[in-house]
This record gives C-alpha cells, sequence and structure tokens, in this order.
C-alpha cells in the first residue's frame, strides 16, 4: 500500500517538475538572447541570479526524506 502511494507521488510530481524545469530553461534561453542583444553588460548578473536561483540538490533530497516519512507516517 505505502509502494503505491510513493509510486502514485512520483507519476504525478515527477513529470510536473520536468515540466517546470524544462520550461524554466526555454523561458532563461530567452532572456538570456534578449539580455546578450539589447544589454550585454547584464549578462553577468544574470548569470549570478540564475545561480542563485537553482534548486540546491541537498535540498532536494531532504524534501524527498521528509515526504517519504509523512507518508510513512500516514
Amino acid at each position: 500500500m505505502m509502494l503505491d502511494r510513493v509510486w502514485l507521488i512520483r507519476q504525478l510530481l515527477l513529470p510536473c517538475l520536468l515540466k517546470e524545469m524544462v520550461r524554466s530553461l526555454v523561458l532563461t534561453g530567452k532572456l538570456m538572447a534578449i539580455v546578450k542583444e539589447k544589454a550585454p553588460e547584464a549578462i553577468p548578473l544574470l548569470d549570478e541570479l540564475i545561480t542563485i536561483l537553482q534548486p540546491n540538490p541537498k535540498e532536494i533530497v531532504e524534501n524527498e526524506k521528509s515526504s517519504r516519512r509523512t507518508l510513512l507516517q500516514i
């Protein structure tokens, strides 16, 4: 029963996360192209912002562990 819940969550969440990641990459690419053409001096700032906004892999792992603990308690 528990594995069914974990499987279901992964089946629902993973595609959404991947879709959002692809969308973010597309938007970032478009923004970089505009900045490169209109304001090339802003590229280092945009790169820094992108670095700051990227998800932290450790946080992702901790969130996954937390979700599993919550599911196990249910």
